[in-house]
C-alpha cells in the first residue's frame, strides 16, 4: 500500500518488475503503472499489456478483432448461463482474471454439460471470480521468452508438460 512513495524515494535506477499488486482483476499493472508515472524503468510488459492479459475474455477479444485465430469462447459469471451453441465438447474451463495454470487441472476438461457446470461453480466458489469457456484444443504447449525490445532476442523454448490422468 506504501508502494508508490516508497519507489518514489527509492532512487533506485531499474526496477525488476515481478510484482502482482494487491487487489483486482488488473493487479499486475498496478506497479509498472507507479513506474511510468514516476519515470522509473522496469523490466516486463507495460500496463496496459499486463492488465489486457490478465483478463483472458478481453485478450481473446482483441485478437479475435485482429483476425488472429483463437479457439471459441465464452465468458460464464453464473455456472448455469447457457453456453452458445458453437460450441463441442471437449472444452476447457478457466479462471478469467489468472495467470499461468492457477485453477487448472484435468478436471478443467470437460466433457458434458453437467461437467461444464460442476467445474465453473467449483471455480467460481473458490476463487469468487467468471470463468472463461474454450473449445478444448488438445497438443502441445509452449512458451517462447523474449528479452529487450531493439533487437529482441528469444530465449531457449520451454515446454509446458501437462501430465498424468484426466479425471
Amino acid at each position: 500500500e506504501e508502494a508508490y512513495e516508497r519507489l518514489r524515494t527509492s532512487g533506485v535506477e531499474l526496477v525488476f518488475n515481478v510484482a502482482e499488486g494487491l487487489r483486482g482483476a488488473d493487479r499486475e499493472a498496478q506497479i509498472p503503472a507507479m513506474l511510468e508515472m514516476l519515470g522509473m524503468p522496469y523490466t516486463g510488459s507495460g500496463p496496459l499489456s499486463l492488465a489486457l492479459c490478465l483478463h483472458k475474455g478481453k485478450a481473446k477479444e482483441l485478437l479475435s478483432y485482429h483476425g488472429i485465430p483463437t479457439p471459441t469462447f465464452q465468458v460464464l459469471r453464473h455456472p448455469h448461463e447457457p453456453l452458445s451453441e458453437a460450441f463441442a465438447f471437449p472444452l476447457i474451463v478457466k479462471l478469467l482474471h489468472e495467470g499461468s495454470s492457477m485453477g487448472l487441472s484435468y478436471g478443467s476438461i470437460v466433457d458434458t454439460p453437467q461437467t461444464l457446470v460442476a467445474r465453473a461453480m467449483y471455480l467460481m466458489q473458490t476463487y469468487s471470480q467468471p470463468v472463461l469457456v474454450e473449445q478444448f484444443v488438445d497438443g502441445r504447449e509452449f512458451t517462447v521468452p523474449i528479452l529487450g525490445n531493439t533487437p529482441a532476442r528469444t530465449l531457449p523454448v520451454i515446454e509446458v508438460l501437462f501430465q498424468g490422468p484426466r479425471n
